[in-house]
């Protein structure tokens, strides 16, 4: 079983990296949901920012989204990561860094 780590250490290649954060485009962010759901590893969120430009990076606080919260601990695994799928869809022109266990 593969840790959460591991997973996003997998999807590097596709990942814009802006000093200590690995942040996915829309697709490598759904196919890391695919296999953290796959895995069952319970992400706890995701942030989600414009493309950097140069030393500066931008995000908001309607593109964060926390799932650790009470009203998220009766969610399985395959719930949290359909939440977070939608999340994504809806700002595919982000790229999201995921909050891992």
């Amino acid at each position: 079983m593969a840790t959460g780590s591991e997973l996003l250490a997998k999807h590097r290649s596709k990942a814009v990296v802006f000093r200590e954060m690995t942040l996915l485009p829309k697709d490598a962010a759904l196919e890391f949901l695919h296999d953290c759901e796959e895995e069952e590893i319970r992400l706890l969120g995701c942030d989600g920012f414009s493309l950097p430009q140069g030393d500066t990076i931008r995000g908001s606080l309607d593109d964060v989204l926390h799932v650790s919260g009470k009203e998220f601990w009766d969610y399985s695994v395959s719930e949290l990561c359909d939440v977070l799928r939608d999340h994504v869809r809806l700002r595919a022109w982000l790229v999201f860094e995921f909050t891992l266990p």
